[in-house]
């Protein structure tokens, strides 16, 4: 697939997030403000530590992008708590690549795969972070981006999302078009997009943020469109048949406390015991303390909307 087609299906964009400052010293950037509401979110990495992930979404944080890894030979050992309890919390996620390109673009995109798993409600398309070119050429970068991006797509049927800024796209010969577009541009009241894109999806538009719940300064971005249009956009670049979003983190308060009452709740059930805001995948649901069985991993019931007591109502 050419990049120019991810680009233009579902948002495909770009995300220089994760390191050095953005460049957009380009004379055929174009400035463009969102054009309505926005959406807070961030990207992390473990750089940013261990997250308390119920404290970012309490402070309004809707969405992260989540790093898996460095190029095919550096995995991020905080990707799968970072992966797992960012759901829990109802925060909308997507894994994003620090692409290499001078190793095996096919191999990065497997390594992604096999530790991102299947997506679905909540979940936003991956996304390749381009922004060094470690010696190699415009066109070696911008084959390669076509590689990964292929391999992804076939893999999951899902259109990535590519991460740069608008100053080192142009640098490695640009020449992208499409609707989306994931900006990284720092420190301006509007970004910068190249001339050859006419909007943006997502922008990075710190490194510095503070946020609760995380010890470090974070890259902090936005989201072209308002909660509800971000889980429209979830819906309909990931999919997931009829399942509900994570609970908005602009909704989100204290995470709920183990209730003695019957289900109904939308409360995961770990084990006995003990229930947790989100969905663990179990099918069980959280019956005065006690795991039962019943409906599934969104609690949902086909064709009815409550399930209580682990039974279909």
């Amino acid at each position: 697939m050419k990049i120019h087609g991810l680009l233009a299906a579902v948002g495909a964009a770009t995300l220089l997030a994760c390191g050095g400052s953005p460049d957009d010293s380009t004379a055929s950037a174009l400035t463009m403000c969102a054009s309505g509401q926005t959406t807070e979110g961030i990207d992390v990495s473990k750089w940013d530590g261990t997250i308390d992930w119920s404290a970012v979404a309490q402070s309004g944080k809707a969405f992260a992008f989540i790093r898996v890894s460095d190029g095919a030979n550096y995995y991020d050992p905080q990707f799968d708590t970072n992966w797992a309890n960012a759901q829990a919390a109802g925060v909308y996620r997507g894994v994003y690549q620090f692409f290499r390109p001078t190793q095996s673009a096919t191999a990065q995109a497997d390594l992604l795969l096999n530790h991102m798993g299947t997506l679905g409600a909540g979940d936003l398309p991956p996304v390749l972070d381009v922004e060094v070119t470690d010696g190699a050429s415009g066109t070696q970068i911008r084959a390669g981006v076509d590689a990964w991006s292929a391999r992804v797509q076939q893999a999951t049927g899902i259109t990535p999302i590519v991460y740069t800024s608008p100053g080192f796209w142009a640098s490695v010969g640009g020449g992208l078009e499409g609707d989306g577009l994931w900006i990284a541009n720092w420190g301006v009241s509007c970004p910068h997009v190249a001339s050859s894109w006419n909007g943006w999806t997502f922008w990075q538009y710190s490194d510095k943020g503070h946020v609760p719940g995380i010890s470090s300064s974070v890259d902090l971005n936005r989201f072209n469109g308002s909660l509800d249009d971000l889980a429209a956009f979830s819906s309909a670049s990931v999919g997931g048949g009829s399942s509900s979003p994570p609970p908005p983190a602009a909704d989100a308060g204290a995470p709920p406390s183990p209730s003695n009452d019957d289900a109904g709740s939308g409360v995961a059930c770990v084990t006995d015991g003990d229930c947790n805001p989100g969905v663990d995948g179990s099918g069980q649901i959280c019956v005065q303390n006690v795991c039962v069985a019943g409906c599934n991993a969104d609690w949902e019931c086909p064709g009815s909307t409550l399930c209580v007591n682990g039974s279909c109502q």
